[in-house]
């Protein structure tokens, strides 16, 4: 993968809420899909970590939101 300025087609220019460093780094881990992918979406949109998504489903098993 040559990311080097002279090959690169298109950049993030800026992303709301992120420095050069983290944006950059979001740049880089996007390219490399499902490798990063939790980390990936948990930085650039927002998610919940995977324990956040277990906790937030077990509180709506025991108010019976959702039911097996």
């Amino acid at each position: 993968m040559n990311l080097s300025k002279g090959t690169t087609y298109s950049e993030l220019s800026s992303i709301e809420g992120f420095n050069h460093e983290k944006r950059a780094k979001f740049g880089i881990n996007a390219i490399a899909g499902e490798v990063n992918a939790i980390e990936t979406c948990m930085v650039g949109f927002d998610l919940p970590s995977p324990d956040q998504w277990v906790d937030m489903f077990e509180l709506d098993l025991l108010n019976g939101k959702v039911s097996l």
